[in-house]
């Protein structure tokens, strides 16, 4: 490439000019530039990546290589690029693609390249041969019948023009297409500036690594945060949960064995005492005081059965996950099999409650991640524990990788609910294979 007047890109700033719309005449603004359409991304991620092999040299090959781009996606038949000298005002015309005028020097504001440079804007000629601007003289190959030209900027400065032109009356350039070579243009800017400016390049390029890097590791330090402060709000959220479930069940209990007994006891005094009184008033207001407190004490029941944990309010451990069986089936399609085994025993609250969460969100996480089909749950009665296992037939996973990975929330927070018991709590799992979970907790009251 020469490296002429034209060539370079540290140039004084033209004088602002009115911007150009499509048709060539002043408008108040410059359009909002579009994204380029098609294929064109993957020619702009190769035409950067080749960039780097070549030395000053090759400045030419390389800005051949991107207006021979340009041409085959606009399927146009030529394009050039153009260079401004705002010594001379002149805009020369450099030996690079295809040129209309090859060698030729124009003025500014002459032709389509030209004016692109003194307004700064993007110019669209549908009709090449009936617009006033056009260029007379000999023109290489058949006539234009259509062209487009965007300016080459280096920051807010024109310093030259990209071109393309239409020899074939079907193909007549519209805005679409000027956007298309506006990116092109870029990509010669960055060609040019490689070669023009390569030291203050290569120095900005290892300042933007640098504070990639930086970024980066401060994502990663705050996604590392924000993990362990999920981990905790989930520790917490459970401890929450736990101990709200036990206090309620300790008030249940409290009114049971307190408040309920001495009732049913006041009652039976009473209806005993009606029962040795002959007829009359007294015996009258004993039987209403006796049916009050009868009220009373259905009132109570409800009031201990809306204390039991909301989770198992409708029935015991067993029943509860029949229904987050029934969930599965009905809403996801996933067959899931409930299977009982040992005796069925009073279970302290808080262990059924810790292993009716552990299933759930085992069920949860099929469904999310596992694509099976089928699924089952064992719920074993022990002497003195309880034991669920929770297996499906799905595509499974490499269990190391995700022990090794960052804290896998479903996972761990089975692992602390069981493991906060005084528990067990075991998790295997393949590629290929399913997954199966088991968690073991003592406590089993008989």
């Amino acid at each position: 490439m020469r490296e002429s007047k034209p060539g370079q890109v540290e140039q004084s700033a033209i004088a602002p000019r009115p911007s150009v719309t499509a048709n060539g005449a002043e408008g108040p603004s410059r359009r909002k530039r579009a994204r380029i359409p098609g294929d064109a991304s993957a020619r702009f991620a190769d035409v950067i990546a080749r960039r780097r092999e070549y030395s000053r040299a090759d400045g030419e090959a390389l800005l051949n290589s991107i207006v021979l781009d340009a041409a085959e996606l606009l399927g146009a038949s030529r394009v050039a690029m153009m260079l401004y000298d705002p010594k001379e005002e002149s805009v020369e015309i450099l030996d690079i693609g295809a040129p209309a005028f090859p060698g030729r020097i124009v003025k500014l504001g002459e032709g389509v390249a030209g004016r692109v440079i003194q307004s700064g804007q993007p110019l669209v000629v549908p009709d090449y041969q009936g617009w006033p601007g056009k260029i007379s003289g000999e023109v290489l190959g058949p006539p234009i019948v259509s062209a487009v030209a965007v300016p080459l900027r280096n920051g807010d400065v024109s310093i030259g023009a990209m071109t393309a032109h239409s020899t074939d009356p079907r193909r007549r350039f519209t805005d679409r297409d000027a956007h298309v070579l506006e990116a092109f243009a870029d990509i010669a800017m960055l060609a040019l500036s490689h070669f023009s400016m390569s030291a203050e390049l290569r120095a900005l390029n290892t300042h933007l690594e640098k504070m990639v890097r930086q970024r980066t590791s401060a994502l990663e330090q705050s996604t590392e945060e924000i993990s362990r402060k999920n981990e905790q709000l989930e520790e917490l959220l459970a401890a929450v949960a736990q101990a709200q479930n036990e206090e309620r069940w300790r008030i249940a209990q409290d009114i049971h064995d307190g408040i309920m007994q001495t009732l049913t006891g006041a009652i039976f005094e009473l209806k005993a005492l009606e029962a040795s009184s002959s007829s009359g008033p007294g015996v009258t207001r004993m039987r209403t005081v006796r049916e009050l407190l009868h009220q009373l004490e259905v009132e109570l029941r409800g009031v201990i059965q809306d204390l039991q944990p909301v989770e198992l309010e409708r029935g015991g451990l067993v029943e509860a996950v029949q229904d987050e069986a029934r969930h599965l089936r009905t809403r996801y399609g996933i067959e899931c099999r409930v299977r009982v085994f040992g005796e069925q025993g009073a279970l302290p609250q808080p262990v059924e409650a810790t292993a009716l969460r552990i299933v759930k969100e085992a069920l949860r996480n099929i469904q999310l991640h596992a694509s099976a089909a089928r699924a089952e749950v064992e719920i074993h009665y022990l002497q003195p524990d309880l034991q669920v296992c929770i297996r499906d037939f799905g595509r499974g996973f490499e269990a190391d990788a995700v022990r090794d990975a960052r804290p896998h929330f479903g996972i761990s927070g089975m692992r602390r609910r069981a493991e906060g018991l005084g528990g067990s709590f075991a998790l295997r799992s393949a590629p290929g294979r399913g997954t199966a979970i088991v968690a073991t907790m003592p406590g089993i009251e008989r």
